[in-house]
Formats: C-alpha cells, structure tokens, sequence
C-alpha cells in the first residue's frame, strides 16, 4: 500500500525504498540494529513483488513463507 502510494507520485524506485524503509521503521521498537536492517532489505524484497505482480497476496505469501522458516526452520534465539 505504501509503496504503490510512493510510487505514483515519485517513480516505482522511490515507491520500494518508501516501502522498504517504512518497514524497517516499524521494526526499531524492537531495539535490535540487526532486525532492523534485515527488515530494510526484506522490505525492499518484498516491495519489489508487490510492484512487480501487482498484487499484494504474492508479498504476504512471502513474508509468511519467511516467519514460518524462521521460527520452526531456523530459529532464532
């Protein structure tokens, strides 16, 4: 939603990055640099896919693909 807002008004770049840093923002209340730029670059993913196929079910399919592998796959402690 964000980045198709950013997009229309700056350009599909600045609609990813919008989108990107957005997200990471969101995640700075967790105090952890590193989650924060993780969530950075996985924004910026993911604001990609929602550009790319123009549908917002392909980025939330990812994302949960993500959770799920972090949290039973590759635990995190």
């Amino acid at each position: 939603v964000v980045t198709r807002f950013v997009a229309e008004r700056g350009g599909r770049v600045a609609g990813i990055l919008g989108g990107a840093l957005l997200f990471g923002a969101a995640h700075l209340a967790s105090g952890n640099l590193l989650l924060v730029a993780a969530a950075v670059v996985a924004g910026a993913f993911w604001s990609w896919l929602a550009e790319a196929f123009d549908d917002l079910a392909i980025p939330f399919a990812a994302h949960l693909v993500w959770d799920v592998l972090l949290l039973f796959v590759w635990p995190v402690v």
